[in-house]
């Protein structure tokens, strides 16, 4: 498709667009012709070739994008848990670590041989060094 401009008036028009426009006879509505278009003062707009600058800062933030997609996708986000028969696909937040850690930090300071976090509403059972490893882990 292409694009006019007119740098006078600062209007843009898409080709295959109607068009209401004041002209000296009155006024024009409809899809314009290319010959009214530059007797209006449009001119056809070229998309400017991105300097290679340009070009790199694309790239960087295309990257920069793509990857904070992946940070959040289950690719990385996620541990597996054997319960029993059952494996538990679950995540532990930055905050939820952090609570567990000081859980962790609590049943061994009052002497406690297990802890029993809860992931993904089902409660497990770990002793302390277990739970700090898979913590650590994370």
């Amino acid at each position: 498709m292409k694009r006019y401009y007119n740098a006078t008036t600062k209007e843009w028009y898409n080709e295959g667009q109607s068009l209401t426009k004041r002209v000296e006879n009155g006024v024009f509505t409809g899809i314009p012709s290319v010959e009214q278009l530059t007797e209006w003062g449009f001119k056809e707009w070229f998309e400017p070739t991105p300097t290679p600058t340009e070009l790199l800062e694309r790239a960087k933030a295309n990257k920069i994008n793509e990857i904070e997609i992946y940070d959040t996708s289950d690719a990385v986000n996620s541990f597996r848990v054997n319960v029993g028969n059952e494996v538990i696909d679950t995540w532990i937040t930055p905050e939820q670590r952090s609570d567990y850690k000081n859980s962790i930090d609590a049943a061994e300071l009052l002497g406690m041989t297990e802890v029993h976090p809860v992931l993904n509403g089902v409660a497990i059972t770990l002793d302390i060094q277990t739970a700090k490893m898979a913590l650590a882990k994370i």
